[in-house]
């Protein structure tokens, strides 16, 4: 699909409607236009920064915009291992976990690489990673204030599992948040 001002740069993936905007991305950075209209706006693109990148670099990774997820008029978003949210109306742009989670936790010790976010009323479900394969699943603040918390770890007993089963930890996949916490897991 082609929007206005885009051309073939733009290569929509999974776009998402929340109320009356749609929100979609592409290798040039994550867009929204209202249904009723045809003005396109930009919410953050691969020439955007943030100071929580490690290193020289602090753009935005180009053609890394994935993960996206919008809700309540907040749109959450992966790119270089962190998390941000970034208002629907456009606005500044939150980290939310990344390198700057580093030492506290939660999220220690499945910090620092997050991906897969989803969010309902501020609240940002999301997968965390170690260095290795070790991985949880968490959840956090869309405000950006760390307060994280635990929702599966390898040590939780899964539910309806025999007694000593736990979650492994490799296996954790696609968080939602709705009306509970879902998300894919194995144990052993």
């Amino acid at each position: 699909t082609e929007w206005p001002g885009l051309g073939k740069i733009f290569a929509d993936r999974r776009p998402q409607l929340d109320s009356d905007t749609v929100v979609a991305f592409g290798q040039a950075g994550i867009f929204s236009m209202a249904t009723s209209g045809r003005k396109l706006r930009k919410l953050v693109s691969w020439q955007d920064t943030s100071n929580v990148f490690p290193g020289d670099d602090k753009r935005f990774a180009f053609g890394q915009f994935f993960d996206l997820r919008v809700r309540d008029g907040v749109v959450v978003f992966a790119n270089r291992g962190h998390v941000f949210s970034v208002p629907l109306a456009g606005g500044a742009v939150t980290p939310i976990a990344g390198s700057q989670s580093a030492g506290n936790s939660p999220p220690d010790p499945y910090c620092c690489t997050f991906s897969e976010p989803s969010i309902k009323n501020g609240t940002v479900f999301l997968r965390g990673k170690s260095g290795g394969f070790s991985s949880a699943m968490e959840s956090v603040n869309s405000d950006g204030s760390a307060d994280f918390e635990f929702v599966a770890t390898p040590d939780t007993h899964p539910p309806n599992t025999p007694s000593g089963h736990q979650f492994d930890d490799t296996t954790f996949s696609s968080p939602v948040i709705d009306q509970a916490f879902v998300f894919g897991g194995g144990s052993a």
